[in-house]
């Protein structure tokens, strides 16, 4: 089971900003980010663990933006200002 990070409302995530987010995210990486590759090693995955990265590295942070930019500007994803959620019930 995962642990996500702590619910916040969408008035609290604009009050504290994106370095208070990134801390935040950071912070539950180091307790929790290695679970799901332990589990992985477990199953016996032959993976390159050498290469292993998270979203928010600086790499893949800058690499996951320029994608973004590229599909909005070729028209293929629109920004809209609301908050989604999903229910299962």
């Amino acid at each position: 089971m995962s642990t996500p990070l702590p619910a916040a409302s969408p008035s609290a995530f604009t009050t504290t900003g994106r370095e208070k987010f990134l801390e935040r995210a950071w912070e539950w990486k180091k307790q929790y980010g290695g679970r799901i590759v332990e589990q992985l090693k477990k199953l016996g995955s032959s993976c390159d663990w050498d290469r292993e990265r998270f979203t928010l590295d600086e790499g893949c942070s800058k690499a996951v933006n320029e994608v973004f930019v590229n599909l909005y500007n070729k028209g293929l994803l629109t920004l809209l200002r609301v908050l989604n959620t999903f229910s299962a019930l």
